[in-house]
């Protein structure tokens, strides 16, 4: 599998990553659990491929963005209340 440059054509993976950080709390939560789930699905290929230090650190990286989600769905518990209700 070829691993993509950008996500967007033409837009810098930095300049992705602050659009994403605009998402609603909710909807940046699911983005992150997805990049948690990607590279632990990336992890699995590694380990198979033996390449164990890329396996351990991919892991690591999902757990630390996984724990990241958690705190942002916190975020949306506490935002969410008070939205206004054309936000929601």
């Amino acid at each position: 599998m070829a691993h993509k440059k950008e996500l967007i054509d033409g837009e810098s993976p930095q300049k992705t990553g602050v659009d994403a950080s605009l998402l609603r709390y909710d909807s940046l939560g699911k983005f992150l659990d997805g990049m948690s789930d990607g590279l632990e699905f990336q992890a699995i290929k590694d380990k198979v491929k033996d390449r164990p230090k890329l396996s351990e650190l991919g892991v690591r990286a999902a757990e630390k963005i996984r724990e990241a989600a958690e705190i942002v769905d916190e975020m949306w518990r506490i935002s969410e209340p008070h939205m206004e209700d054309g936000d929601k």
